[in-house]
């Protein structure tokens, strides 16, 4: 009688075992592919679906949109002449000071851009560092407040001052100006994320207080691409020339309606 032999059974096992572990391995990455292409899709359709929610609760309420674009405009006083200021800053306290500072002239000339070296009062906050992006060793070489202060005031002289969140940059600068003893700016400052509040026309807390609701600058570029300028949002130049572009779309939506 003829035995078997245990060798080739030994090895057509293994062939076996072998081709249901590669089989297996194989199910297994389809499935990942199969499950972050999945996740891929859906992430791709939360975003859409985000941008889209966002968008259209960005999108200027249109009755009296003119006339409410226009009597912001009037409170700006814009006949006058202006300059456009944006400030980042080591944070949002009270004792904070500017580290960059961008000046732009209504026709869009560049007046002043630079770093602005603090003093060793403070540092850049986290928080501050996250959004702009600027670090200590950015600022080894910049020239401090004192230094810079003289070519701001030139930029800025007899001008109105309009910024995006007007609130903010005159206390900075006013708080920058104090911690090198030097005295504050005496310009006139207006503010264009109010003037663009009141484009949108849309009410904080459901309209119970009929106070306008505010908007990043970001959102604002949203609606309004052709504002937008540069690739680094939250630095001074980019933002100052976006504030800058977004002022001049508002008065021509308000001098010529479609």
């Amino acid at each position: 009688m003829k035995k078997n032999n245990p060798n080739l059974s030994d090895t057509t096992s293994l062939l076996i075992t072998l081709a249901i572990a590669v089989s297996l391995i194989i199910f297994t990455e389809n499935m990942i592919l199969i499950v972050l292409g999945w996740l891929l899709i859906l992430g791709f359709v939360t975003e859409y679906w985000k941008t889209f929610k966002l968008l259209k609760e960005l999108k200027p309420i249109p009755e009296a949109m003119i006339s409410r674009t226009k009597s912001g405009l009037s409170k700006l006083k814009l006949i006058e002449a202006h300059v456009f200021v944006d400030t980042e800053t080591t944070g949002l306290s009270d004792n904070d000071e500017i580290i960059e500072i961008a000046v732009i002239s209504e026709d869009g000339e560049v007046l002043l851009d630079t770093f602005v070296k603090h003093t060793s009062r403070v540092e850049i906050s986290k928080g501050a560092r996250n959004i702009h992006g600027i670090k200590k060793r950015s600022l080894k070489n910049a020239p401090s407040w004192d230094e810079i202060y003289p070519k701001f005031m030139e930029a800025v002289k007899g001008k109105n001052i309009l910024t995006y969140n007007s609130d903010f940059d005159e206390r900075l600068i006013n708080q920058t100006c104090l911690a090198w003893n030097l005295p504050k700016p005496l310009n006139k400052y207006f503010c264009v994320m109010k003037l663009y509040a009141a484009h949108v026309g849309k009410f904080k807390d459901n309209g119970k207080n009929k106070e306008y609701k505010w908007w990043k600058l970001l959102d604002a570029m949203l609606v309004y691409p052709e504002c937008a300028y540069g690739d680094k949002p939250h630095r001074a130049l980019v933002d100052c020339e976006q504030t800058r572009l977004l002022t001049k779309k508002l008065i021509e939506l308000a001098n010529n309606p479609t």
